[in-house]
Protein backbone atom coordinates (compact mmCIF):
# COMPACT_ATOMS: atom_id res chain seq x y z
CA UNK A 1 0.00 0.00 0.00
CA UNK A 2 1.41 3.46 -0.67
CA UNK A 3 0.89 6.57 1.28
CA UNK A 4 1.60 10.22 0.17
CA UNK A 5 4.85 12.02 2.18
CA UNK A 6 5.70 15.35 2.01
CA UNK A 7 9.23 16.15 2.32
CA UNK A 8 10.80 19.51 2.76
CA UNK A 9 13.94 19.16 0.66
CA UNK A 10 16.27 22.15 -0.91
CA UNK A 11 15.59 22.80 -4.22
CA UNK A 12 18.66 22.02 -6.00
CA UNK A 13 19.20 18.75 -4.33
CA UNK A 14 15.36 17.97 -5.50
CA UNK A 15 16.51 18.77 -8.79
CA UNK A 16 19.82 16.77 -8.90
CA UNK A 17 17.54 14.03 -7.79
CA UNK A 18 15.57 14.12 -10.67
CA UNK A 19 18.36 13.93 -12.87
CA UNK A 20 19.37 10.99 -10.89
CA UNK A 21 16.47 9.02 -11.07
CA UNK A 22 15.68 10.30 -14.56
CA UNK A 23 19.12 8.47 -15.83
CA UNK A 24 17.65 5.31 -13.99
CA UNK A 25 14.62 5.67 -15.21
CA UNK A 26 13.13 5.49 -12.30
CA UNK A 27 10.61 8.01 -10.59
CA UNK A 28 12.13 10.07 -8.03
CA UNK A 29 9.55 8.24 -5.48
CA UNK A 30 10.96 4.75 -6.16
CA UNK A 31 14.36 5.92 -5.63
CA UNK A 32 13.45 7.79 -2.09
CA UNK A 33 11.50 4.47 -1.66
CA UNK A 34 14.74 2.29 -2.31
CA UNK A 35 16.71 3.94 -0.57
CA UNK A 36 14.43 4.06 2.96
CA UNK A 37 14.13 0.67 2.18
CA UNK A 38 17.40 -0.09 1.97
CA UNK A 39 18.61 2.14 5.34
CA UNK A 40 15.68 0.22 7.46
CA UNK A 41 16.85 -3.24 6.26
CA UNK A 42 20.47 -2.51 6.89
CA UNK A 43 20.14 -0.68 10.07
CA UNK A 44 22.69 2.14 8.57
CA UNK A 45 23.65 4.81 10.30
CA UNK A 46 25.23 8.10 9.36
CA UNK A 47 28.76 7.07 10.12
CA UNK A 48 28.48 3.97 7.92
CA UNK A 49 28.38 6.12 5.08
CA UNK A 50 31.48 4.02 3.51
CA UNK A 51 29.28 0.65 3.42
CA UNK A 52 26.59 2.15 1.49
CA UNK A 53 28.79 4.35 -1.27
CA UNK A 54 30.73 0.77 -1.45
CA UNK A 55 27.16 -0.98 -2.13
CA UNK A 56 25.82 2.00 -4.08
CA UNK A 57 29.13 1.97 -6.56
CA UNK A 58 28.27 -1.72 -7.83
CA UNK A 59 25.50 -0.40 -8.97
CA UNK A 60 27.38 2.04 -11.24
CA UNK A 61 27.03 1.07 -15.44
CA UNK A 62 30.48 3.22 -16.51
CA UNK A 63 30.77 2.91 -20.48
CA UNK A 64 33.96 4.44 -21.44
CA UNK A 65 37.33 2.73 -20.83
CA UNK A 66 38.87 5.77 -19.41
CA UNK A 67 36.52 6.18 -16.83
CA UNK A 68 36.28 2.25 -16.17
CA UNK A 69 39.49 2.97 -15.29
CA UNK A 70 39.39 5.66 -13.08
CA UNK A 71 36.11 3.82 -11.56
CA UNK A 72 37.68 0.71 -10.76
CA UNK A 73 41.20 2.88 -9.17
CA UNK A 74 38.74 5.18 -7.01
CA UNK A 75 36.53 2.13 -5.91
CA UNK A 76 40.01 0.61 -4.69
CA UNK A 77 41.08 3.31 -3.03
CA UNK A 78 38.39 3.85 -1.14
CA UNK A 79 36.78 0.44 -0.64
CA UNK A 80 41.18 -0.10 1.01
CA UNK A 81 40.53 3.43 3.07
CA UNK A 82 37.26 1.71 4.55
CA UNK A 83 38.99 -1.49 5.68
CA UNK A 84 41.11 0.66 7.82
CA UNK A 85 38.38 2.62 10.12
Amino acid sequence: MSTKLTLSIDEAVIEKAKVFARSRRKSLSKVIEQYLEYVTENDASPLAISETVAKLADTLVVDRTDDALKYAYLKDKYLDASDSD
